[in-house]
């Protein structure tokens, strides 16, 4: 195959790639999403003041983990 009939389908392909990707780009609009910036979810989570709910979930957690603790070894 003759490489002259190659060069010019070969070249309108790539340009017509560069534009595309120019054209993509020029439109892509950059948002940062609310915390995945590094230490955003670790300063809420600490910064999270326990309620009366919180505190009886606590208190159903630990009874839990007694209850299985018994369960497991045959005393707490």
């Amino acid at each position: 195959m003759n490489l002259d009939k190659l060069i010019l389908p070969i070249f309108i392909g790539i340009l017509a790639f560069v534009l595309i990707k120019f054209f993509l780009a020029s439109r892509h609009k950059v948002m940062e999403a609310f915390g995945f910036s590094d230490g955003t979810l670790i300063q809420l989570s600490t910064s999270h003041v326990p309620t009366a709910e919180d505190e009886e979930e606590l208190l159903a957690q630990k009874r839990q983990i007694d209850h299985d603790l018994v369960d497991l070894t045959g005393s707490a």
